[in-house]
């Protein structure tokens, strides 16, 4: 956790959004929000591990400005995994908008 993070109390994961044509994403979130084959899912800092197949769907993370205000992105995926172990979250998307 950044020492921003702390100052705010701000609980955050790492988050790395690739696809084939390279990184779109690497840095500390406080949420995402995906849909799986399983239906939608949100990661939050803490969550159990896992490994889920993502289908398309406009993919939403949380991130903090330095004032610890939300700032919500989109990225558009075509579909593709889901890996979470401990603090660090992979989003490998088969296709980025």
């Amino acid at each position: 956790m950044s020492e921003s993070d702390v100052s705010k109390n701000i609980s955050t994961f790492k988050l790395k959004i690739s696809s084939p044509d390279g990184d779109s994403f690497k840095g500390r979130v406080s949420a995402l929000y995906v849909r799986t084959t399983e239906g939608d899912m949100a990661v939050l800092p803490g969550h159990a591990p896992l490994i889920a197949v993502t289908v398309p769907c406009a993919a939403r993370y949380v991130t903090h400005d330095h004032d610890g205000d939300p700032q919500e992105h989109v990225v558009n995926v075509t579909g593709g995994l889901l890996s979470v172990d401990g603090d660090k979250v992979a989003l490998l998307a088969a296709k980025k908008d």
